[in-house]
């Protein structure tokens, strides 16, 4: 009681009187503001951090045979608590080495989390999923079809001319 009453003091001094409520709400609106903004980039960055390191560690640290070698960390999404990571990864070849990709990296989350904990200072170490991203291949297979388009549009010039 006694802030609130300090707080409606000061207000009138300036000459605005404002109730305890409404001074409330605009400092909650306000800081919450600034701690939304502040928490979506310590999770970027941290993101962005578990990414770089997962990347090293698949390419260093890994010896599995069943992970291919065209396999990219494509992004890392990371809970508001960092108690869950979600690691987005691509890779370049047939479904069947796909699943094994998915085994593989799943069997080692284990291993790799350990490793995360000990590169990177957090309170506490994430828990890892990871997800196969195909976007990249969605991405090839427009590509394609857009050549073969524009291939064909090309042929059809050329007999229209000749």
């Amino acid at each position: 009681m006694n802030r609130t009453f300090r707080a409606d003091l000061r207000l009138t001094k300036f000459g605005v009187t404002l109730s305890c409520c409404k001074i409330f709400i605009i400092v909650r609106t306000i800081s919450e503001r600034w701690l939304d903004s502040e928490l979506i980039d310590r999770t970027a960055r941290v993101g962005e951090e578990i990414k770089k390191e997962v990347s090293d560690l698949i390419k260093n640290s890994l010896k599995d045979p069943r992970l291919p070698e065209m396999l990219s960390i494509i992004d890392v999404e990371v809970s508001r608590d960092f108690s869950h990571a979600k690691i987005f990864y691509s890779v370049m070849c047939s479904e069947e080495e796909k699943k094994e990709a998915q085994k593989a990296l799943t069997g080692a989350s284990g291993f790799i989390r350990r490793e995360l904990g000990q590169r990177i200072k957090l309170r506490r170490t994430p828990e890892l999923q990871f997800v196969q991203d195909s976007s990249i291949e969605k991405v090839a297979g427009l590509s394609k079809l857009i050549e073969e388009t524009i291939r064909d549009d090309n042929l059809k010039k050329n007999s229209y001319i000749e």
